[in-house]
Formats: structure tokens, sequence, C-alpha cells
């Protein structure tokens, strides 16, 4: 009994630990401090400086707003260590930056010079990606004025991603995607519109969102 409490005691260590060293790093990296990713999560001020001491016991809640304004993944904060990490090393690029109400002249290519919008990616990647800003909260809770959206071309889509999609004659958009037994499935994003999905023949998926990071201001 005291070995297994030695164990779980020895695991949460670690855990808090990794939480620790993953957020100071983020902060740094982005050179934000505690009182501006207060402000971005609505974490108190408290609760952050103890998770960068590796303390307390944060909820899942948490490390998900935490996660959510720096663009990476729950996993990431608390079972990597983000500053030792250099396999598939990143570097920082400068993609595409375009706005949601002109992405049809981007994908068409009417519209070559954009705004850069710079962010780590792994150097094969660069070249399939763009990022998407919003002047609006029309598609909220997914993405809201406040939010940049990345977009890989060349990203292979699975059920439940949200894809950007050119379905028959209507303006390119955002969707989330299911695949099912009679075919693919689109449902219209946003907080006021219905969620419902509808079976699709005629559609060109354009890319498929792999990120979405919030604005540090």
């Amino acid at each position: 009994m005291q070995e297994s409490n030695n164990k779980k005691a020895s695991e949460a260590d670690t855990l808090l630990s990794n939480i620790a060293q993953n957020i100071a790093f983020l902060m740094k990296k982005n050179n934000i401090d505690s009182q501006v990713l207060s402000k971005l999560t609505g974490l108190g001020i408290a609760t952050i400086n103890s998770l960068r001491r590796g303390v307390g016991n944060p909820t899942i809640a948490t490390i998900s707003s935490i996660a959510d304004v720096f663009g990476v993944n729950i996993g990431e904060i608390t079972d990597n260590k983000l500053s030792e990490s250099t396999e598939n090393e990143e570097t920082i690029s400068a993609v595409p930056l375009v706005r949601y109400d002109e992405l049809d002249g981007y994908v068409s290519g009417k519209i070559v010079n954009t705004d850069l919008y710079k962010l780590s990616v792994q150097d094969e990647d660069k070249e399939s990606l763009f990022a998407v800003e919003f002047s609006n909260n029309l598609l909220s809770p997914y993405f809201d004025s406040n939010t940049i959206a990345i977009v890989s071309k060349d990203e292979s889509f699975c059920d439940s991603d949200v894809v950007l999609v050119k379905i028959k004659d209507a303006p390119i958009c955002f969707r989330q995607v299911f695949v099912g037994e009679s075919g693919i499935y689109f449902s219209i994003l946003g907080i006021e519109n219905e969620r419902k999905t509808v079976l699709t023949q005629n559609y060109a998926i354009i890319g498929v969102v792999i990120k979405s990071i919030k604005k540090l201001k």
C-alpha cells in the first residue's frame, strides 16, 4: 500500500513539474507575463503563478484554457517537456494571412499579396499552410474576432474535423465534416445556426483546420 501511494505521489509530482516547465517555456517564448495570461484565460494571477511553481491541483479546464491561448493541446502541456523537444524541430516561419471575406480571391489566385502571420512550423509543412483571421463572431464558438485559424492544404481530413470547403457555387466557407455510410456530410458552424448535417455531393475541400490560436493582445 505504501509503495502504491509513493508511486501515485511521484506521478503527481512529475505531472506538476511538466506543467510548470511547459507553461513557463510557452510564456517566455511568446513574451507574455502572468498578468497578460490571466487576462487571456480568465484565470487568476495567483493560479497561474502556482502552476508555474509546480504546486496546486489544476483541473482539465484550467490547463485547457492555457493550452488554447498558446495553440497547443493539453497533452503537450502535461506529458511533454517542450523546452527539451528536438524531434521534428520547428522554426518560426511566416505564412499568408487572409481575411475570411477574401478567401475566394486568395484560393482562386486573384489575391496574391497578403499580410503574413508568424508561427512555429516544421519546415516541410510551411508551404501548405495559411492563416485566416475573422472580423466578427458569427462562427463562434469555433472562431471569433480574436482567433486565427491555421489551415493546411495538404492535411487529410478526418471525421468531425473543421474544414475549408467549396460547396457547389457557394462562397468558400468553414464547415464541420462527418463521414457517413452514404457519403460526406457537412454541418454549419456558428452559435446561432441549427446544428444539422447535410449529405453533400458537389464539393471540394480546400484545407483542414489544424490549429486555432488566440491572438495575444
